[in-house]
């Protein structure tokens, strides 16, 4: 679990400041991420903040992978694309996601939940993208040191939930939690 200095370098990084209540208020904590997520554009809504033993960070639900060419983060488009085009659009997730993660690294056992905020009331398999924004985030934590590998005797559970409508900021924010080892 981060100690409170390390929170508190974390959040200097990113050149804000948030003071931190002891305890922790997670109220105060959600104001605060939605005051950040006004100021900041879709990318860069709150990087990895970590409060309370987990860290939350938005991820895209597509990437420009050249400079009029985006690759939509789901299923369908993953089995369906040239093997050049997943690889570049892989690499500039990988690389634009391994530059906002500083903290922490995770040893034992995790549990990933990805929240998906769709961009309207279309009808919506939460699956199809989130199995794809899942493959390219777990590349990315491994490549990033967050996490030491990324089979299953490191992330022992995976949920997706749907989180709303957001026709503003179309997102998927991903929950990354430590886990309690059974003996």
């Amino acid at each position: 679990m981060p100690t409170r200095q390390d929170v508190i370098d974390v959040i200097k990084s990113d050149k804000f400041w948030f003071e931190l209540i002891s305890p922790p208020n997670p109220k105060g904590l959600e104001e605060f991420m939605e005051h950040k997520t006004q100021q900041s554009g879709k990318w860069n809504i709150y990087q990895s903040i970590i409060f309370g033993g987990f860290v939350k960070i938005d991820l895209p639900l597509e990437v420009y992978y050249t400079k009029n060419k985006k690759f939509i983060l789901n299923l369908n488009n993953y089995r369906n694309a040239h093997y050049r085009t997943l690889a570049s659009a892989k690499k500039i997730y990988a690389e634009d996601l391994v530059s906002r993660i500083s903290y922490p690294k995770y040893e034992t056992p995790v549990r990933l939940t990805y929240t998906y905020y769709a961009k309207s009331k279309r009808r919506l398999d939460v699956s199809n993208p989130c199995s794809i924004i899942d493959k390219f985030t777990c590349d990315a934590l491994v490549k990033a040191e967050v996490l030491e590998d990324d089979s299953f005797e490191q992330i022992k559970e995976v949920i997706y939930k749907f989180g709303g409508i957001d026709k503003v900021n179309p997102r998927c924010v991903l929950e990354i939690a430590a886990v309690q080892q059974r003996e």
